[in-house]
């Protein structure tokens, strides 16, 4: 047995993940054959690390019916070194709790582990032969709750040979891969890693998270253990959402460095009322960020649709189209703060018209072709939106 001993290692400046490994000499036939790794010391962190900060904790937009819009979310890296991070839109609220894998054993990876509920994807699965006495793996099982579904999957290649799939596909099966040389041993030996591609579709209905069950086992020739369990454990996001989408999914900000992500709005075949999702951002120091998101479908009223029945708000424009000027009639039945803005047809807010008291009453409002900056507005479509203790109303105006 070698005596202790002290290993330094020199890292370049950054970011780095380090691991300590040790393969069993397997000609040693007495004694104790092993390692220690122990007293290890690293120097006095000062620099922040790298992380991702928000210009907003949630989001909150007002959108009429059938528009369109973007926002931008500023994402920022306060820290020193890069940060690289992942976005998705979630519909799923179901707490997630990721399960743990013990690093003794063996054990099948997935990399990418987020879902919606009625997609199907393709996943590459990976089985490591981690066995410290060189046992070697003949069988590998994956269980599959209800509502997931196993398409299709292939044999587990790259090692001596391959573990062979048995062809049982559907809902919440049980899948087995098997394989094993002339002599009963198995086919993925000591150190040795195999893939495996599988196709899996998530139904509609089943929104929660989920966990896949695995079981590796060995040819029973080495010393107990000879089974070696795992979880994957998957993020359903649920739905995908119709109203809600992204430029880009994923990205990479410098230390002390800024990023923005372009939100897409849609609201298209949208009813009035309230509408939920949440952002979630994984970076690749496993950190999770939500940032809960709101759309508003307001209510639309045209004049020219609905005459007559507006009694609270503009019941007449005039001239409409108009050149320099319009004017707006507005009717309040009772006392109270009222808002009203000229909006471009994205929904964007181009001139506030009024914030204040109006008394009961009719009152004429007119605009003057101006945006809040003092500059004429292009001709086209506008709306002019009109609120009052929370109800709120629209009406299109024609520049010509």
């Amino acid at each position: 047995m070698s005596d202790w001993s002290l290993k330094t290692y020199t890292l370049e400046q950054g970011f780095h993940r380090l691991r300590w490994t040790y393969k069993k000499y397997g000609d040693v036939s007495g004694n104790m054959d092993g390692a220690w790794v122990d007293l290890i010391t690293f120097p006095a962190f000062v620099d922040s690390p790298p992380s991702l900060a928000f210009d907003v904790s949630q989001i909150q937009l007002d959108l009429t019916y059938d528009q369109t819009t973007a926002e931008l979310l500023q994402l920022e890296n306060p820290g020193e070194g890069s940060v690289s991070y992942k976005v998705y839109v979630s519909s799923n609220n179901a707490e997630y709790t990721e399960q743990g894998r013990s690093v003794l054993g063996s054990y099948i990876y997935c990399p990418d582990r987020v879902v919606h509920a009625g997609e199907t994807y393709t996943l590459q699965l990976t089985l490591y032969n981690t066995s410290p006495d060189n046992e070697w793996l003949k069988d590998a099982t994956i269980v599959f709750p209800q509502g997931v579904v196993l398409e299709s999957a292939t044999n587990f290649t790259g090692g001596t040979d391959d573990l062979v799939f048995n062809g049982e596909t559907g809902n919440g099966v049980t899948a087995t891969w098997h394989g094993e040389d002339g002599n009963g041993y198995g086919v993925i030996k000591g150190g040795e890693t195999a893939t495996a591609t599988l196709t899996i579709s998530i139904e509609e209905s089943f929104t929660g998270n989920f966990d896949l069950s695995c079981e590796v086992a060995g040819d029973v020739y080495g010393d107990e253990p000879h089974v070696s369990t795992n979880e994957l454990s998957f993020r359903n996001l649920g739905a995908p959402v119709s109203w809600l989408s992204l430029e880009q999914n994923e990205g990479q900000v410098t230390g002390g460095g800024a990023d923005e992500l372009s939100l897409n709005f849609n609201s298209q075949g949208l009813e009035e009322g309230y509408y939920q999702t949440n952002l979630l951002f994984f970076d690749n120091f496993e950190n999770e960020y939500i940032i809960p998101v709101q759309l508003h479908v307001e209510q639309y009223v045209d004049l020219t649709e609905y005459p007559g029945d507006v009694k609270e708000g503009i019941t007449e424009v005039f001239p409409n189209p108009f050149n320099n000027y319009i004017d707006l009639k507005v009717t309040v039945q009772t006392a109270g703060e009222v808002e009203m803005e000229i909006l471009d047809m994205s929904g964007k807010k181009i001139n506030r018209l009024l914030h204040g008291e109006l008394k009961s009453g009719e009152h004429v409002i007119r605009w003057n072709g101006n945006t809040d900056e003092g500059v004429r507005a292009k001709p086209g479509m506008y709306l002019c939106r009109f609120s009052k203790e929370g109800k709120v109303t629209y009406i299109r105006l024609i520049k010509q």
